[in-house]
């Protein structure tokens, strides 16, 4: 993938630990040149909530790489689909930023884990807008 731009933040990992009755979901988000940002969320075990753990995990790394304090991502809706024999997950965020909001949705195939793939939407959706690439 030559000549495509490199974008100014990229997902590192995404790490999830059982507790009793959550999952505790970490999302690691670095910008250029400095260092990684982690945002943290907590769901029920099921898939679908694993991936919405992945994307306000996401969400709330995004908010901290953007330095602005009004800068605000919240994760609406997130739908897993099978589309052409995949598991896609596609979801829907709200976005603040420089006084705009606007609504994006971003969608990723799972395939490491539901979590990586809500992670990775989110950071699909934002990336575009928010001046993050």
């Amino acid at each position: 993938m030559n000549g495509w731009l490199r974008r100014r933040v990229r997902f590192l990992k995404a790490t999830s630990e059982q507790g009793p009755d959550v999952r505790r979901v970490s999302v690691e988000l670095q910008r250029s040149n400095e260092a990684g940002v982690v945002g943290k969320a907590e769901q029920p075990s099921s898939d679908t909530d694993l991936s919405r753990a992945g994307a306000e995990a996401a969400a709330e790394a995004i908010v901290q790489t953007s330095g602005m304090s009004d800068a605000q991502v919240k994760v609406e809706d997130i739908e897993h689909v099978n589309l052409f024999g995949k598991d896609i997950v596609v979801v829907s965020v709200t976005a603040t930023y420089k006084g705009q909001t606007v609504s994006l949705f971003g969608v990723c195939q799972v395939q490491e884990d539901p979590a990586t793939a809500g992670a990775l939407a989110v950071l699909s959706a934002t990336n575009r807008v928010l001046e993050l690439s």
